[in-house]
């Protein structure tokens, strides 16, 4: 049998993105937890029916099956996070606590033929705010997690489209469209930013000749909301909904100019119910939405056929597609991600048991530390740690210890005291401490 070592439609990096991949990972999670977010971990994996209910396609869901018989189960692969989440609230109700924060971090799955931006198997980084009656101050801690998240990953500048879908529900319903057709009509203009104005009146006139389309353009209006106020009946439902969540966003500091407003932006219609936003980088819009979610206050009820009153608001960055897009245009951020601080490194193997012993002073002073495991002479040991972007090497001599700087190229002189050399090392980074 020949295994295949690449399998098309999932990442692949190297080493050196690995490290830069797993240090975005942490800073999304320090940051998720800088808001009180709770790391959660479900199950990797969920019944077809609930995958089904809301979003679900079936020919993109992994089902799984043994191996042995080819029988197939009732389980299948997740396709986003927040299925799984909604799934295990509804099962949990009545004993977590409230308003109920989450971070997780996972694997999705699509059977989609892979293509740019496109992958099998990916990685999304969100969080969710679930609570009964849910306040605005859901979607205003969410946006600003999400600012600040992009902003400590170093992600060249991006915007972030809102909408409310009360907007375009109305507008649509005001030209002549009804409960039963709206849903359809606005899937149409969700394409506005693809076809044009003019191919979306195309399209409606063509399924709903005895429409009135003379409010239309608004829905191709993308600016800012201030701007849109201008613009719109003052009478619309949702308006006043976002102009509070704007409001609150300025008090906490955050630059509005980073916000959008786009009245055409509908999708989601099976499963959200409020705000909703994308985001896009400035320059590489063509690359489409980096992160998404919205406000969805059925989720949980559609599960068990039950009104819990539990509500929900959540964000999904789409980390490993951010990710390839910024390595695809040669713009992924270019500072060291070493799988350590210091690298201890030993002149001769019988001074390995000195070497594991300065390792574990390191380790319980809270350096992370890297002990060199091979046979190489003390040279190759430092390009190994030159190479793994390791600042710092601690070199076990025999009667004394250096601690040199790769970067600078610095040393001190011989510390005859193991205890003394280790509290020099410990100075070097004690502000990181």
């Amino acid at each position: 049998m020949t295994i295949p070592l690449k399998i098309s439609g999932f990442a692949d990096y190297s080493e050196k993105e690995n490290r830069l991949f797993s240090h975005w990972k942490k800073t999304l999670e320090d940051t998720y937890r800088l808001f009180g977010f709770m790391g959660f971990n479900p199950r990797p994996v969920e019944s077809i029916a609930a995958l089904q209910l809301k979003g679900g396609v079936a020919h993109q869901i992994y089902t799984l099956g043994r191996l042995q018989d080819g029988t197939m189960t009732d389980l299948a692969l997740p396709f986003d996070r927040t299925i799984p989440l909604a799934v295990y609230v509804a099962s949990r109700r009545h004993e977590l606590v409230y308003p109920f924060k989450r971070f997780d971090i996972s694997h999705s799955f699509r059977g989609e033929r892979p293509q740019a931006g496109r992958s099998r198997g990916f990685i999304q980084a969100d969080i969710d705010i679930i609570d009964e009656n849910l306040t605005l101050l859901s979607e205003v801690e969410c946006l600003t997690a999400l600012v600040t998240a992009l902003k400590k990953l170093h992600i060249p500048s991006f915007i972030i489209y809102l909408n409310h879908l009360s907007i375009p529900k109305a507008l649509m319903l005001d030209m002549g469209f009804t409960e039963e057709n709206l849903p359809e009509a606005l899937r149409i203009v969700d394409k506005m930013d693809k076809i044009g104005l003019d191919k979306v009146k195309e399209e409606l006139t063509a399924l709903f000749p005895l429409t009135n389309l003379s409010k239309l353009s608004l829905l191709e209006f993308k600016g800012s909301f201030a701007d849109f106020l201008k613009l719109c009946p003052k009478d619309l439902p949702g308006l006043s909904a976002m102009q509070e969540i704007l409001d609150f966003l300025e008090k906490s500091q955050i630059n509005l100019d980073l916000f959008g407003f786009c009245p055409g932006m509908v999708r989601g219609l099976d499963y959200y119910t409020g705000i909703v936003f994308e985001t896009f980088f400035q320059e590489y819009s063509a690359f489409g939405s980096i992160a998404s979610g919205g406000r969805y206050n059925k989720l949980i009820d559609s599960i068990i056929e039950e009104d819990t009153k539990l509500e929900g608001f959540g964000i999904s960055i789409g980390l490993t597609r951010l990710f390839d897009v910024l390595k695809k245009q040669k713009i992924l951020p270019s500072f060291p991600t070493p799988p350590a601080q210091i690298l201890v490194a030993y002149r001769e193997p019988k001074l390995q048991l000195q070497a594991v012993l300065a390792t574990h002073l390191l380790r319980e002073s809270g350096l992370s530390t890297d002990l060199y495991c091979g046979k190489s002479p003390i040279g190759k040991q430092l390009t190994y740690a030159d190479k793994k972007e390791i600042s710092h090497v601690f070199m076990v001599m025999g009667e004394s210890f250096v601690i040199k700087n790769l970067k600078t190229g610095e040393q001190t002189p011989d510390i005859t005291s193991l205890e003394i050399a280790v509290q020099t090392a410990l100075d070097y980074f004690q502000p990181c401490i």
